[in-house]
Formats: C-alpha cells, sequence, structure tokens
C-alpha cells in the first residue's frame, strides 16, 4: 500500500471515530450543558417567566397544563431553592393562572412521544400564576415529600381547583388537582404521617388577586384530616374534595381590600407601617386608573379566628408617603371585600384615602371556574 493510500484510509478511519462519538456536552443536540433531550434547564436570572424551588432528589421537567411538545416550559434542577424557567413568547404572553405539571426526566426520556400516557399520573402539578406586567417573585415550591413509593389519590369531582397542602392552609403543597377530576389523581409520597389540608384558589388577573378558601371545622378553623402511609397494607389512601365540602363549611380566614386608583399623578402602594405590601404576584405599586386586590388576614382568637380586624397600621399612599385610609378607626370582617379610593394629587399634596366601603361577601362561589 502507498503512502497515499495509508494516508486516506487514515483520514477516512479518523472521521468515522469522530463521527461516531457525541461531542454535544452530554445532549446530543447544541452543545449546551444545560439543554438535556431536547429540555432548557438554564436558571434564568431575569426574563423568566416564574421561579421555582425544587426540594427534592429529581431532575424534574415542567409543562404549562397538560404535558406536550407545545407547552413544554423546562427543567428544573434536583435540589435548586430558586431557579428561574424560560419565558417562552407563546405559552407566556399575558396575565393568567395555569396548572404547573412537573414529571420526573427519566419519565420525559422514556415518554417524550407519548407524554399523554402520564397525564393522570404526573410527579405533581401546581396552581401557579404569571402576570404579564409584574415582577413574579413568587416561589413555587416542589415539596421534599413527593417521590415516594406510596399513593394519595385525589378525586375532585367539584368546579373548584384544589391544592392539598400539608400542616396548614399555608403550608407545603403536596399537589394540586382540576376540577372535574373524575378518574382522580395520584401523587406518590413518603412513607410517613400527613395532616392533609384542602384549600381552594382562584386567581383574578385583572385585580391581580389570588383568593383562597379552606373548609373549616366547628372551631372556624380549618378542616384537615391525619393519614399515615407505609406500612406493609397501608401504601394507599383516597381524599374526597366533593365529599369534604358536602359536610363543611368554608372560610377565607382573611378580608379582601381593593385599592382604586382615582390620583392625578401617581401610583400608589399599599403600606403596613413602612413596608409596601404586594399583590399576588410581586406587584407594590399601583398605576393610575388601576385597581389591585390585598388580603388581610384574620388573627386567630383563641381557638377561632377573629370575625374582624382593625387597619389602623395600614396606609396608603406614594412610598414612604402614606396617608391614612378614611378618616378614624376602621374595622374588615372576615370573609368580605372591600374598596378604598384614591384621589386627588399627591404633588399638590392633596391626595385622600376614603373610607373602606363594603363590595361583596367571598364565598365558594366566587371559587366556580365554570363562571
Amino acid at each position: 500500500m502507498n503512502n497515499f493510500r495509508k494516508q486516506l484510509l487514515f483520514v477516512l478511519t479518523v472521521a468515522a471515530l469522530l463521527g461516531s462519538c457525541d461531542l454535544s456536552g452530554g445532549n446530543g443536540e447544541s452543545g449546551d450543558p444545560n439543554v438535556v433531550d431536547g429540555v432548557d434547564y438554564t436558571d434564568y436570572n431575569s426574563g423568566y417567566s416564574i421561579q421555582v424551588r425544587n426540594e427534592t432528589n429529581k431532575d424534574l421537567v415542567a409543562f404549562k397544563g397538560n404535558l406536550s411538545a407545545e407547552t413544554l416550559i423546562g427543567g428544573i434542577p434536583a435540589g435548586v431553592s430558586q431557579h428561574g424557567l424560560k419565558k417562552d413568547a407563546t405559552l407566556f404572553n399575558d396575565t393568567t393562572s395555569f396548572t404547573l405539571t412537573l414529571i420526573t426526566k427519566e419519565d420525559y426520556a422514556a415518554n417524550k412521544n407519548k407524554l399523554q400516557t402520564l397525564q393522570q399520573t404526573p410527579f405533581t402539578r401546581l396552581f401557579a400564576f404569571y402576570n404579564a406586567a409584574g415582577t413574579n417573585d413568587n416561589v413555587f415550591t416542589i415539596s421534599g415529600h413527593l417521590g415516594g413509593t406510596n399513593t394519595l389519590i385525589i378525586q375532585n369531582r367539584t368546579n373548584y381547583n384544589v391544592e392539598i397542602r400539608v400542616g396548614g392552609v399555608t403550608g407545603e403543597t403536596l399537589g394540586f388537582v382540576q376540577p372535574q377530576t373524575s378518574t382522580g389523581t395520584t401523587f406518590f409520597v413518603d412513607s410517613r404521617d400527613f395532616d392533609i389540608y384542602p384549600v381552594f384558589k382562584r386567581y383574578n388577573p385583572l385585580r391581580d388577586e389570588m383568593l383562597t378558601i379552606f373548609p373549616k371545622g366547628a372551631t372556624d378553623l380549618p378542616w384537615y384530616t391525619s393519614i399515615s402511609l407505609g406500612e406493609a397494607d397501608q401504601t394507599t389512601q383516597t381524599l374526597n374534595v366533593s365529599s369534604i365540602l358536602s359536610e363543611q363549611d368554608v372560610t377565607t380566614g382573611a378580608a379582601w381590600l381593593v385599592i382604586n386608583n382615582q390620583s392625578t399623578d401617581t401610583g400608589v402602594q399599599l403600606m403596613r407601617g413602612d413596608t409596601p405590601i404586594q399583590t399576588a404576584s410581586g406587584i407594590t405599586t399601583i398605576n393610575r386608573t388601576y385597581s389591585r386586590t390585598f388580603q388581610i388576614d384574620m388573627p386567630k382568637a383563641g381557638n377561632t379566628y377573629a370575625s374582624s380586624v382593625s387597619i389602623a397600621g395600614y396606609t396608603v399612599g406614594r412610598s414612604a408617603d402614606g396617608k391614612p385610609i378614611g378618616t378614624g378607626t376602621h374595622t374588615l370582617e372576615i370573609d368580605k371585600m372591600y374598596m378604598v379610593t384614591v384621589t386627588g394629587s399627591a404633588n399638590a399634596d392633596t391626595l385622600s384615602v376614603s373610607k373602606p366601603v363594603f363590595q361583596a361577601d367571598v364565598d365558594l362561589d366566587d371559587f366556580d371556574v365554570t363562571q
């Protein structure tokens, strides 16, 4: 064999070897180490859609709503405390609430051409929301109790969004179940004891208000049930949300205050002392001609919630320039919504805030997503 043929054979051999190697950083695609199997695991520190905390030891893949290639948002590495997901212009083009559906990286790889087969058994679902005009500072937490071998089945034949929370109505969320889920949704959880609290939620994008309501027991405190999972013959528990609502009254444990800004020259904030209060999606300043809603929690009085709360410590106005709400002392009653209206000019020192005016009772009908 002459030298030319030897050199040609060598070149062809090297080319074949290079062609068989994966030089893409382990993902076989763009060479970006943050992209695995077509899923972007980049932590977006700015320009994100939402932020999540992953307390599990699983890499997860996030979707907006149902599982499909078109609703894929991105990936969430295991154990991250604050991870910004990509803001896809098609998926996040308006203010809205949505179901954040999560599956494991392994399940995605094995089923990416048949994602609908995982629809009833995702890793979990969370109730999330995105505000196109807000900072979206909320961090949605994925509970570290998920990913076990026991099954918690939630049946929700109501017209309401329900979160399943642990340890209290503001405790960590095991999962979210959409209305009229007749077949039940299964969540895989750790072996342990759980105090389970069902919480119903609805987001109003016009006022950036997140309404929350929950069943209450005889003492007016939140209804809950205790379960144990992990023993040999006790690895599955079922919770029927419809039966709970048929037997229990409900409460928000709060009053709701709408700030209607009709001032002539400034945005305003609701402040408690010197601290601005945020809306559900992280907005503090309410621009002229806009309204935003704030939750005012009731204090606990012994074994029940107080029936009303004073707002003497609250003001409304420009940053560090709050004006009193009305004249005298005002109280807000539990499960009711009120409005205050801001008028006048801050720069002319004529800014004034009206007294709270009752608007409506907040009850379960406000959470019916079919209305």
